[in-house]
């Protein structure tokens, strides 16, 4: 609620925000700091924080307003294809089933020397998620993800239906 907030003199005062905080979001805590963030990845809402360390002002001050830089820990992902074949070639190609297997989960592990930096590892033993991506045309998504660590398999699957003049001339699905 409103009103003036006064803080003890010379003491540390830590402020984290996590958004959106849902069930795929738990916060692990420490002394009463967010010491890490477990996430399960439902590839549709991005997941932000911010930190900010302020010393309590003198006795009987008030602190201004505490400003928050908010940072993105996950990777958004797009697909977008391309017809390489110029318009009087006759040829279109229509892409659908979009697909991509990621990691299901991870955790984010907050530094704890600077609350405004952390690192992630993701959980590589448990089965991924596969999301399905929508899209019009030759562009799809966007879907938010963990971002990439190579110790993980990743998977990309789409279908690609090619016609020329009119006849369909090639529906094998394309993988890896």
């Amino acid at each position: 609620s409103g009103g003036a907030r006064y803080w003890a003199p010379g003491m540390q005062h830590y402020f984290q925000a996590i958004a959106p905080l849902t069930a795929a979001v738990v916060a692990e805590s420490a002394g009463g700091e967010v010491s890490a963030i477990n996430y399960t990845v439902d590839g549709e809402s991005d997941l932000i924080y911010a930190a900010y360390n302020k010393v309590g002002a003198a006795a009987g001050s008030t602190n201004g307003p505490v400003s928050f830089t908010f940072g993105h820990l996950l990777s958004k992902v797009e697909f977008k294809f391309v017809n390489g074949f110029a318009a009087e070639d006759g040829v279109t190609i229509a892409v659908k089933n979009v697909k991509m297997t990621v990691p299901a989960s991870g955790k984010y592990t907050i530094d704890t020397n600077d609350v405004t930096k952390g690192e992630w590892s993701v959980n590589t033993t448990a089965t991924g998620t596969t999301l399905d991506f929508a899209g019009t045309g030759l562009d799809f998504g966007p879907k938010f993800v963990l971002p990439y660590d190579n110790s993980y398999a990743y998977a990309i699957e789409f279908d690609v239906d090619v016609t020329y003049g009119g006849v369909e001339i090639n529906k094998d699905a394309v993988k890896d």
